[in-house]
């Protein structure tokens, strides 16, 4: 395992952290996050598909908005079910990733622990 800041996450183990944070069974085949059992689970990549992570920013009330064409970047912030606090992810450019971050975050806290596998997958 390898103890990794949450917001420093991207690809596939932002991918892979979502999952789990979901709780979902998580394994990588050919480099792509997959969830279900490796016979007949499904592709699950919420940075690149707004279908998943819409889902996520639905269910979970992620509060996403865009700083201005001066900033170019996306805050994503929710209400830590453990803390009441809110989580906030500030100025990333990319809007699904700044929703995973925000939502993996709120979940695991600012580390998260990552087996060295999937580590060496990514």
């Amino acid at each position: 395992m390898k103890r990794i800041e949450t917001s420093t996450l991207n690809g596939l183990l932002l991918d892979w952290a979502t999952a789990k944070a979901l709780g979902h069974e998580v394994f990588i085949h050919d480099r792509v996050v997959m969830i279900g059992n490796p016979k007949d689970g499904g592709y699950f990549h919420p940075t690149t598909d707004w279908r998943i992570i819409g889902s996520i920013i639905d269910n979970n009330k992620v509060d996403l908005s865009y700083n201005g064409i001066a900033c170019n970047t996306w805050n994503a912030r929710l209400v830590d079910k453990k803390s009441g606090r809110w989580v906030c992810v500030d100025n990333h450019e990319n809007a699904l990733i700044a929703a995973c971050h925000c939502f993996v975050k709120s979940i695991f806290g600012s580390y998260i622990d990552i087996p060295m596998n999937i580590l060496d997958s990514a």
